[in-house]
C-alpha cells in the first residue's frame, strides 16, 4: 500500500476495482448501503499532505470502517506482517464455521440473541417504570376520572361548532326580523307603511291639481311589494323558535372541553386520544409486575434454548476442528514445514455474555519446532510460515469461504526449489475458484500463473517510478529465466524455464 506522496505533489491516489458478479456478500454489503453501480466495486482513497485519507465507494464518499467492511468481503490480504483472516478471533470463528457448514445452528442462535436483546430491553423498562408506579397511578386515575366525567364523544366534539354557529344563527336572524317588522310598524314612531300611506294623500293631492296618474301607479307598486314583503317576513319570524337554553348548555359544553384541552395542551378534538393514552398507561403499570414475571419467566426459556444451541454449535465447531486441524497440518508439512503441528483450542466465554458468535473463541496455535510447546499462530508463526499456514486454509476452504481474492506476498520465504513447485502447485489450484494475486521471487512458484506482471523500479534525476507491466508468453519465458539463472540468462535456464511453464 502507498504510503507516501510523491514529492512536489499534494495528494496521492490509490483505485482498485473489483467485478461483483458473482459476489453476493459484497453485492448485497452494497445494496444495503446504497452503494451499487452495475456490478462494479470500485473503492478510491485520496491521501493529502496534511495526512487526512478521504475515501470513496463506487464515487460516493465512505467512512474507514465502511472500506474496511467492504474490503473483508471482496480480498484477503497475506504478508509477512499481516494477516486479516488468521490473527484475529472474528477470523478464526469464520474459518471454523466455513469448515464446520454452522450457518443453520448460528442463525438459529442469532435469533435466539435478538429475542433475547428485546427481552432484556422490556425488562429493563418494566422495571424503571416500577419505580414511582403508585403516584404515577394516582395522578393517571384522578385524569381518567375527570376525563370520563366529561364523557368524550369525538363525533359529538367535531359537531359542536356547527350547533353552535347555527343556534346562534338562528336567534340572531330572529332579532333581525323582528327589526325589520318594526320598522313596518313602530307603536313608538311611524312606520313605512304609515309613511306611504301619507305619501299617498300628498301625491293624490298633487295628481288632483295636475291630472296625472303617473305617481299614483308607481308609489300603488311599491305598497304592493312592501305589503309581501311585510307578509313575509312576518310568517318566516313565527317559524322561527330559537332554543336559548340549548345554546346555554352548547355553550358550557365547550367551555369545559376547552379548558380540559387547555389543561393537557391539545386540542378539544385530541381529548377522545388523550383518554384512550391514560387508560392504555394505567393499564401497562397495573399489570406491570404481572408482565415482568412473564418477561422474566420468557428470558429463562431464551437462555435455556441459547445454551442448547451453543452447545450444539461447541460439539460442531469441535468435531470440525480436530478434522481441519489434522488437514492443515498435513498440508503445511508439505509446504516445506515437515515438523510443525497446527492444532485448534476453544476458550470459554463468561456466562454472562451472550453472542451471535456461540459461548466460546477458538484459537489457532501453531508447534513449528519439536520441543516447544504450541503457541498462538500470531506470535509461533514467521510470515513464511504464516503465509503457507494461510495458503493451506484457503486451499482447503476454497469451497466455503466466498472471499474471490487472495493477496500473498513473501509466501515464499525460506523455501527452497521443491517446495517452491509444491506452494505453486497449490495456488494454481486455489485460482480456479479464486483470483490469487502473488508476488514472488521463486521462479516455481511464478511458473505456475497464468498472467505475468512485473515489478520495475526506475530513478531518473529526481523521479523515482514504480511500473507494473504484465508480460506476454515470450517475456515470461525470459523473466522465469531469469529468475532461474540470475544476470546472466543461458539457453538451459530458458529451456527450464520453457518446460516450467508447460
Amino acid at each position: 500500500m502507498l504510503k507516501k506522496i510523491k514529492t512536489g505533489k499534494t495528494e496521492a491516489e490509490i483505485i482498485v476495482s473489483f467485478d461483483v458478479t458473482r459476489n453476493n456478500n459484497a453485492y448485497h454489503f452494497l445494496k444495503e448501503n446504497g452503494l451499487v453501480d452495475d456490478d462494479i466495486c470500485m473503492i478510491r482513497r485520496l491521501i493529502s499532505l496534511d495526512g487526512k485519507n478521504r475515501y470513496y465507494i463506487n464515487g460516493r464518499p465512505s467512512n474507514l470502517n465502511l472500506v474496511r467492511e467492504l474490503s473483508a468481503l471482496l480480498a484477503t490480504l497475506h504478508t509477512q506482517h499481516e494477516n486479516q483472516l488468521l490473527l484475529n478471533t472474528k477470523g478464526q470463528t469464520m474459518v471454523i464455521d466455513a469448515y464446520a457448514q454452522t450457518l443453520d445452528i448460528l442463525e438459529k442462535i442469532s435469533a435466539c440473541v435478538d429475542a433475547w436483546k428485546k427481552n432484556h430491553a422490556k425488562r429493563q423498562e418494566r422495571q424503571q417504570n416500577g419505580q414511582g408506579i403508585p403516584q404515577r397511578l394516582d395522578y393517571l386515575q384522578y385524569q381518567q376520572k375527570e376525563l370520563q366525567s366529561a364523557d368524550l364523544n369525538l363525533e359529538e366534539i367535531l359537531s359542536l361548532p356547527a350547533t353552535h354557529k347555527a343556534l346562534v344563527a338562528a336567534i340572531e336572524t330572529l332579532q333581525y326580523y323582528n327589526h325589520a317588522l318594526d320598522a313596518f310598524s313602530s307603536h313608538e314612531s311611524t312606520g313605512i307603511l304609515d309613511a306611504l300611506k301619507h305619501l299617498q294623500h300628498t301625491i293624490a293631492a298633487i295628481e288632483k291639481i295636475s291630472g296625472e296618474t303617473e305617481l299614483s301607479t308607481l308609489l300603488n307598486e311599491a305598497l304592493v311589494q312592501l305589503n309581501e314583503l311585510h307578509r313575509t317576513i312576518r310568517y318566516r319570524s313565527h317559524q322561527l323558535h330559537p332554543d336559548t337554553e340549548a345554546l346555554e348548555r352548547v355553550e358550557k359544553r365547550i367551555s369545559v372541553l376547552h379548558q380540559l384541552a387547555r389543561k393537557h395542551q391539545v386540542t378539544p378534538e385530541e381529548l377522545p386520544n388523550v383518554l384512550h393514552n391514560i387508560d392504555q398507561e394505567i393499564q401497562s403499570l397495573t399489570t406491570n409486575e404481572t408482565t415482568l414475571l412473564a418477561l422474566n419467566s420468557e428470558r429463562l426459556i431464551i437462555e435455556s434454548e441459547y445454551q442448547q444451541l451453543t452447545k450444539e454449535l461447541s460439539e460442531k465447531r469441535k468435531k470440525a476442528a480436530t478434522a481441519l486441524a489434522t488437514h492443515v497440518t498435513q498440508r503445511i508439512q508439505q509446504l516445506g514445514m515437515s515438523t510443525a503441528q497446527f492444532t485448534i483450542q476453544f476458550n470459554k466465554r463468561s456466562p454472562e455474555i451472550i453472542s451471535n458468535d456461540g459461548a466460546e473463541n477458538p484459537e489457532f496455535l501453531l508447534q513449528a519446532n519439536p520441543g516447544h510447546p504450541p503457541a498462538l499462530l500470531k506470535k509461533a508463526a514467521s510470515g513464511g510460515e504464516l503465509a503457507r499456514v494461510s495458503l493451506a486454509l484457503q486451499v482447503i476452504l476454497a469451497s466455503y469461504i466466498n472471499i474471490p481474492t487472495l493477496i500473498l506476498d513473501e509466501i515464499d520465504v525460506g523455501v527452497d526449489g521443491k517446495i517452491a513447485a509444491m506452494i505453486g502447485k497449490e495456488l494454481r489450484q486455489l485460482g480456479k475458484t479464486h483470483q490469487v494475486i502473488c508476488i514472488t521471487h521463486q521462479a516455481h512458484i511464478a511458473a505456475a500463473a497464468n498472467q505475468h506482471f512485473t515489478i520495475e523500479k526506475k530513478t531518473s534525476d529526481d523521479l523515482t517510478e514504480i511500473t507494473v507491466t504484465e508480460r506476454p508468453i515470450n517475456e515470461r519465458v525470459i523473466e522465469i529465466a531469469r529468475m532461474l539463472g540470475g544476470l546472466t540468462i543461458t539457453d538451459n535456464a530458458l529451456e527450464h524455464a520453457k518446460e516450467m511453464l508447460k
